[in-house]
C-alpha cells in the first residue's frame, strides 16, 4: 500500500517537502514478540497503507492522508526514524495505494486518482519516480492489486461492475483484459501462479446472470497464460454468507489458497472451514514466507491477529496486536529471514504504526 491544508502532527519535522520521524512508543498498541514504530499522526493520515520490504532490508511504506487527499513514501532509516515526501502531488492521490518490491530494488505502487477518475501507476529505480495514469479518465477504478513477477508488472482493480487487469511496465503496457463480472464485485485479490494470474472476486450483492446465481459467493477469475488471456470463471463459495472480503495466495508446494470473511464476523478457508472468528471489517493481507508458509494480517475485537499456515496443516492463529482500533487498509510483508513486517492505522489515537514481529511469543 502527501500534500496537507490541515494536519495534526506529533514528532514530526518537515525539510524542504520532506520529513524525519522517530520512533514514539509511550502508549499505542502493545504485543508478544512485536516492536513498534509510530510513522505519522493526523485525522485519517495513513487510513490506507501498504509496505514492502527490499533486499537491502530496507523497509517502504506508502500511504493516504485522506485529509488532505496526498500521497506520502516514507522509507525507514537505518537509525529506526522515517523519512516521508509527498509524491505525485496534484490533486486527490493515494487512495487504495498498493506497494511491492520489483528486481534491483525498484519500487512500483498502483493508486487511485480520484480528481481525474483514474488509475495511477509509480516507479521508482533509485531515487526518483516516475507516474503515468493507466486506466481510461471515466474508469474509477477502486482498490488496485499490484504484483510484481520477474519483469512484468500485474495490476488488477474493480472498475464498477468490471474487473480489469493488465500488465507490462511503465509506459509500456503490453496487454489489457477487462474480465467482465456482472453483479456488484466489493473486494478482489490477485496472485500468480505457473500458468498465470487468478484474481479472487467477493461479491456482496446478488452475482448477476453470467455467474447463473442469485446469491453470495467468491468466484476465481483465471486464465491459463498472460499471451492468451482466455479468462475463465469458477464459484469457489456459493451460497455463503455476504462475503466482505477475499484474500488467495500460492503456498510453497503450489497449491492456491482462499481465504474470506463474512458479514457475520468469520474467517473462512476455501473449503468453507472456520479459521477465525470475531473478525472486524478492514482489509485481509495475505503474505508466503520462504519456509512455503502462508501469513494472513486480519482485524479482531480490540486489535488485529496473525495467522499461519504450513504446507499439509491448517490455519492456526499465531500472534495478536492489542490496544489498537484498526481502520482502512493494513499490509503485511513477510522476509525471507521470517520476519513479519505490518503497517496500520489507529483511528481511535489517528496515528500510523509500523511494527515488526520476530516469530517469537
Amino acid at each position: 500500500m502527501n500534500d496537507r491544508l490541515l494536519i495534526i502532527t506529533v514528532g514530526i519535522i518537515y525539510l524542504n517537502g520532506c520529513s524525519t520521524t522517530s520512533p514514539d512508543n509511550s502508549s499505542g498498541p502493545t504485543g508478544e514478540g512485536w516492536m513498534f514504530e509510530q510513522v505519522a499522526t493526523g485525522v485519517s493520515v495513513g487510513i490506507h497503507s501498504s509496505l514492502t520490504v527490499t533486499s537491502d532490508s530496507r523497509v517502504h511504506m506508502a500511504f493516504h492522508d485522506n485529509i488532505n487527499k496526498k500521497l506520502h513514501y516514507a522509507e525507514r532509516t537505518t537509525e529506526g526514524g522515517w523519512t516521508i515526501v509527498k509524491l505525485d502531488s496534484l490533486g486527490w492521490k493515494g487512495l487504495g495505494v498498493t506497494i511491492e518490491a520489483g528486481p534491483g530494488d525498484t519500487r512500483h505502487m498502483a493508486y487511485q486518482d480520484m480528481w481525474l477518475d483514474d488509475l495511477r501507476y509509480a516507479r521508482c529505480d533509485g531515487n526518483s519516480w516516475e507516474y503515468e495514469s493507466i486506466e481510461p479518465l471515466t474508469s474509477q477504478g477502486v482498490s488496485p492489486v499490484i504484483l510484481v513477477k520477474e519483469v512484468d508488472i500485474h495490476i488488477a482493480e474493480i472498475c464498477g461492475s468490471h474487473i480489469h487487469y493488465r500488465y507490462g511496465s511503465l509506459n509500456n503496457w503490453s496487454m489489457t483484459r477487462n474480465p467482465p463480472s456482472g453483479g456488484a464485485p466489493c473486494q478482489i485479490d490477485m496472485a500468480i501462479g505457473p500458468a498465470g494470474p487468478v484474481i479472487a472476486v467477493a461479491f456482496n450483492v446478488t452475482i448477476g446472470t453470467q455467474y447463473a446465481k442469485t446469491e453470495y459467493g467468491v468466484v476465481l477469475v483465471k486464465t491459463d497464460s498472460t499471451s492468451s488471456l482466455g479468462w475463465d470463471y469458477q464459484r469457489i463459495v456459493d451460497g455463503c454468507q455476504e462475503p466482505t472480503n477475499v484474500a488467495i495466495a500460492y503456498d510453497g508446494v503450489g497449491i492456491l489458497h482462499l481465504l474470506y470473511t463474512d458479514n457475520d464476523g468469520v474467517l473462512h478457508d476455501e473449503a468453507g472451514s472456520v479459521v477465525d472468528q470475531n473478525i472486524q471489517a478492514g482489509t485481509l493481507q495475505i503474505d508466503m514466507s520462504q519456509d512455503g508458509s502462508l501469513w494472513v494480517f486480519y482485524a479482531i475485537n480490540g486489535g488485529l491477529a496473525v495467522s499461519q499456515y504450513v504446507p499439509g496443516g491448517a490455519w492456526q492463529r499465531v500472534t495478536t496486536i492489542q490496544n489498537v482500533n484498526p481502520d482502512g487498509k493494513w499490509d503485511l510483508h513477510v522476509c525471507s529471514d521470517g520476519l513479519l513486517h505490518v503497517s496500520f492505522y489507529d483511528r481511535s489515537r489517528h496515528e500510523l504504526w509500523y511494527a515488526r514481529w520476530d516469530g517469537v511469543n
